[in-house]
């Protein structure tokens, strides 16, 4: 058997299981122990089908977990991990934020998508390269403004209580 094969037989164990009466934090637990065996569109193939399809648009997704991986190994494969370093990546984010803004400016949805996947990439890179893991950046960063309150005027500005 080769891997594709194992994968395969991994993914249909992952729908089956998804389908049967696996609670959702069992089925989440289940999945993150197998990232390693994952596509995540073919993880999302198999999970559309079942009554945790919602873990694919959902913030608890792993998904996400599979694309954080998958765009490791990518960087590890092109050596930008290891022999990047973490400014160049930051100048990289820099001019992946020029393109969003460009593409945001000409209401382009398609170069919108792609300079918003292009932004995470690079974070991801160059947080790797930190030597810090970017859910752990999210988390202390949500940590400090999770308390704030205030509201967004219709100018753009965000007003602190």
């Amino acid at each position: 058997m080769n891997l594709q094969d194992i994968q395969r037989n991994r993914l249909n164990r992952i729908a089956t299981m998804a389908t049967e009466s696996m609670s959702r934090e069992d089925f989440i637990k289940f999945t993150q122990e197998n990232l390693d065996c994952l596509d995540y569109h073919e993880f999302k193939q198999c999970v559309a089908n079942t009554d945790h399809k919602d873990l694919i648009k959902s913030n608890e997704t792993v998904g996400l977990d599979i694309v954080y991986r998958d765009i490791v190994q990518w960087a590890k494969d092109r050596k930008i991990i290891p022999n990047g370093n973490p400014m160049t990546q930051a100048i990289k984010t820099l001019e992946e934020v020029h393109e969003l803004i460009r593409a945001i400016d000409r209401k382009d949805p398609d170069e919108i998508t792609d300079a918003y996947g292009d932004i995470f990439v690079t974070i991801v890179n160059g947080a790797y390269l930190h030597g810090v893991q970017l859910p752990d950046c999210a988390h202390k960063a949500f940590k400090v403004i999770e308390h704030r309150t205030g509201t967004l005027n219709e100018q753009g500005d965000f007003i602190k209580d």
